[in-house]
């Protein structure tokens, strides 16, 4: 007896040291501001258009990349030269070697270089125009179903948004970085996470605030972890990093993991499971600083779960009503098919009988004595 309660009792020691464990990583930086637990997070068959300065191939493993484009140099060559597209590379797809998890370690990535170095160093870009085109290029080429643009540019341009529509008449979702220019240019406004159907996204500080310098505007629609964050080099080594186009990884990240598990959502749908689920740090309701929310994925896989079931609900209705439909018009033409035959008969009958009725009356006044 003595024994069995030993037993007992380390078993439940065991139990409750890894439920620390589990609880401990939880509450961890910054799965637990976000709600997520790596394990559940898979994003399998999901493609993300990553529109930045590419991908080092040293740092995240080729098995997860599709080939891409470089826009600025008119090439194939997709190499990251600044290391800006591969530390988001990393918060996607995670660091194995560094035991660092990944939003959705099982999507594939398509690196569109947008900018990169010139000959000189410098830091140079394609554009409003070339932008336009890696997102035309990445849902009608690439087959995308989220893109994540960790840049943008101050100003609108009529080609970037006819690109976003573009996108959202094709069911793609788009997330990009509000902008990390709050303390020197507080006026200034980045598209495009300025349009409305893009998910533009705000830094998330540790202590639960928004960082100081992420933008704040109405191009916030929500926020993420962007401060402190272990993110990858191009030698697949990793540094600490701030900036919203981080956060914004964050949520493409978490975008890809719904639409993987719940293909039936629709761009609409998606951005409602994340902003109603969305955690409210500021001001009751939409504020500018932290939009709708701290992005929660438990909670909007949640979400995305019973709009998944409501929509193939209505699709079976509306088959089903197709199916009604179809009989209903089926029984139509064979039942019009067989009046049509039963008419082209009788009039081939009516002249016979006619004619011989005529003959008889004829014959009849013939014979008939006067």
């Amino acid at each position: 007896m003595p024994k069995k309660i030993l037993t007992l009792l380390i078993i439940l020691i065991i139990m409750l040291s890894g439920s620390t464990v589990l609880a401990a990583a939880a509450g961890s930086w910054p799965a637990g501001a976000i709600d997520w637990t790596p394990a559940d997070a898979r994003g399998q068959s999901s493609r993300i258009a990553l529109i930045d300065t590419g991908i080092s191939e040293q740092a995240i493993d080729p098995v997860h990349l599709d080939e891409g484009y470089n826009y600025l140099e008119q090439s194939p060559d997709t190499s990251d030269q600044i290391g800006h597209g591969t530390a988001l590379a990393g918060i996607l797809l995670g660091l194995p070697a560094k035991n660092i998890p990944g939003m959705a370690p099982d999507a594939t990535l398509v690196p569109l270089v947008y900018y990169s170095l010139d000959a000189d160093g410098k830091v140079k870009d394609g554009g409003s125009d070339l932008l336009a085109q890696a997102i035309r290029d990445a849902v009608k080429v690439y087959r995308c179903q989220v893109i994540l643009i960790g840049a943008g540019t101050i100003g609108d341009s009529e080609a970037l948004k006819s690109a976003i529509e573009y996108a959202e008449k094709q069911g793609v979702v788009v997330v990009a970085a509000v902008g990390n220019e709050q303390e020197d240019q507080p006026e200034a406004v980045f598209f495009p996470a300025a349009y409305e159907t893009v998910l533009g996204v705000a830094a998330l500080r540790e202590d639960g605030g928004i960082a100081t310098f992420s933008q704040r505007n109405d191009s916030v629609k929500l926020s993420a972890p962007g401060t402190d964050l272990k993110v990858a080099t191009v030698r697949g080594r990793t540094i600490r990093a701030f900036g919203t186009s981080y956060a914004a990884a964050f949520v493409a990240g978490g975008v890809a993991v719904l639409r993987a598990q719940y293909p039936s959502l629709d761009p609409g749908q998606v951005r409602s499971a994340l902003l109603s689920t969305a955690k409210d740090i500021a001001a009751q309701g939409y504020d500018q600083d932290s939009g709708h929310g701290v992005l929660q994925i438990g909670q909007a896989l949640a979400l995305a779960r019973v709009i998944d079931e409501t929509n193939r609900a209505d699709e079976i209705a509306q088959q089903r009503w197709m199916i009604i439909l179809a009989v209903l018009l089926l029984v139509i033409l064979v039942t019009g098919s067989i009046i049509w035959i039963r008419l082209t008969r009788t009039s081939f009958r009516c002249p016979k009988a006619m004619g011989k009725a005529q003959e008889n009356q004829s014959k009849d006044r013939i014979v008939s004595p006067k």
